[in-house]
This record gives C-alpha cells, structure tokens and sequence, in this order.
C-alpha cells in the first residue's frame, strides 16, 4: 500500500509538475503571441505610413505635372494668341496694301481712259464714216446686181430658143446615135468592124502547154488553193519561171531577134 501510495504521490507530483510546466509554456506562448501581435501591429502603422507617405509623394508629383502641363499649355495659348494676332495683322496689312494697288490702279486706268478719250473719238469717228461708206458700197452692189440680173433676163427672153411641144421628139434617134447605127452597119456590110479583125491572144493549147497552168489545175483539183496552204502554193506559183521568158521593153521577138543579129555583126 505503502508503495501504491508513493507511485501515486510521485505521479501527482509529475503531474503537478508538468502542469506547472505547461502552464508555464502557455504563458511563453501567450507572451511570445503578444510580442507578434504588437510587432505586427507596427508594421501595420509602418506599412500605413509608408503608404501614406508615397500617395502623398505621388499626389505632389501629379500636382507637379499638372501645374506643369498647365504652364506649357498657357504658353502654347499664348504662342497661338501671338501667331493669330500676327496673322491678323498680316491679313490687314496685305488687305490695306491691295486695296492700295487696287486704288492705284483704278485712278491709272481712269488716267488712261481720260488720256485715250480723243483718240477712242476719233476711232469712233472713223468707224462711223467706215460703216456709212460699206453701207453706201452694199447699196451701189447691190443696185448694180438688180440691174445685171435686168438684163440677164432681157438677153435669155431674147434669145430663148422657141419650140412646139413635142413629146414624140425624146423617143427618136439623135444624129449621134444615127450615126453610130449607120457606121455599125457600113462595118458589118464592108466586113471592117471589130467582130472581123484577127484576135491576139492564146488559144487553149498553148495555154494548157503551159506548165504553171497544169501545176495550178492539179493543186486545185487536189484541194490545195484554198485553207492554210494558200499562202504556201501562191509563193510557190509565182517563183515558178515560164518556158519562155517575156520579152523585155515594148520589142517585138522580132526586133530583139534583129537588134542581136545586128550586135553579133558588130
């Protein structure tokens, strides 16, 4: 029992102890927490102070800036109120020397108006007599032209042809066309017209010797004159050369014949 009761007392006083122990813990805790809490709450007022103080730094800086840009922007007004008001005066200035030029000119156009004055009189004067003489000369042609066409007409009632009516007269034979009728006939009598004198020329066999002639029959009856090869059989044909050759000049085969004789002789 003895011993049931010392390990009874030694566990109450372990007991005790490590409540003692844990109240002690508890309180380091409890202090350690209060410490944080106030650090904590500095930092806070820290932090608060310091963003306190940068708005403010930032609000001084956009005050800066705004006072800043107001100032360039009452220069540039001023600057354009300057520029405009020059212009203005610009304008007036330009405005007062034109009217000015314009003045001027107006008095030296009157000026020289008033000097011209006699001349353009005269002018007028004279362009006048000028109107009045071509009106008189229209008037002398004019009268002159009644009178010619007076005695055209007298001259074609004197010496107009006078003819009866005769509508059987278009149908008859003129003297022109008689004459021929007679001719034709006297020809025909007299075996002399155009119809009795020889025919020069080529009869069918000579042209059909003809070799260029033969070459064309044979490419026309083949089909080879027309289409694509046209071209082809055309500069062909006419590269071709005849038997015999045409007589240069206006000789006869005779004369050359003769002049080569003549050449040969000499």
């Amino acid at each position: 029992m003895l011993q049931e009761a010392e390990a009874a007392a030694a566990a109450a006083v372990e007991a005790a102890a490590a409540k003692l122990e844990w109240e002690a813990a508890g309180r380091s805790l409890h202090d350690q927490l209060e410490e944080m809490l106030v650090v904590k709450e500095q930092q806070h007022k820290e932090l608060a102070l310091q963003r306190e103080a940068e708005a403010a730094a930032i609000a001084v800086k956009a005050a800066e800036q705004q006072a800043a840009w107001l100032e360039q922007h009452a220069a540039k007004k001023a600057q354009v109120a300057q520029y405009k008001q020059q212009q203005q005066e610009q304008q007036v200035a330009e405005q007062l020397a034109a009217e000015q030029a314009a003045a001027e000119a107006l008095a030296a156009a009157e000026a020289a108006i008033d000097a011209q004055k006699p001349a353009v009189a005269a002018r007028q004067a004279m362009a006048l007599d000028r109107m009045q003489q071509q009106i008189e000369q229209q008037k002398q042609q004019q009268a002159e032209l009644e009178a010619r066409q007076k005695r055209l007409a007298a001259l074609a009632e004197a010496f107009a042809p006078h003819v009866d009516r005769d509508p059987q007269r278009l149908l008859q034979p003129t003297a022109a066309s008689a004459a021929a009728v007679e001719a034709g006939a006297q020809e025909v009598q007299d075996h002399t017209g155009a119809a009795f004198r020889p025919v020069h020329g080529y009869n069918t066999a000579q042209v059909v010797a003809d070799p260029r002639f033969r070459v064309v029959e044979a490419l026309r009856e083949a089909g080879l004159t027309g289409g694509a090869a046209k071209g082809y059989v055309q500069q062909v044909f006419t590269g071709m050369q005849p038997v015999t050759a045409a007589r240069r000049g206006n000789l006869t085969t005779g004369q050359l014949e003769a002049m080569q004789a003549c050449n040969r002789e000499l």
